[in-house]
């Protein structure tokens, strides 16, 4: 998993990390509502945090951060 999300926020290019999906990207009728999608940078974070949080449960620290 570290693998996956870590390859992902490196091949995404720095100018579109505030990427967010879009009505308009997707099928003309389309019904899916997209006001409270985080961006892709809010996702790696989310992640991150709480990978955090549920390790420390453990005690296991990350060697870096």
């Amino acid at each position: 998993m570290e693998f996956q999300v870590v390859e992902a926020a490196k091949a995404m290019p720095a100018n579109k990390y505030n990427f967010v999906p879009a009505q308009g990207i997707f099928a003309a009728n389309q019904t899916t509502q997209f006001d409270t999608v985080r961006t892709f940078v809010a996702q790696v974070t989310h992640l991150v945090q709480a990978n955090y949080f549920f390790f420390g449960w453990s005690g296991v620290k990350p060697d870096r951060m």
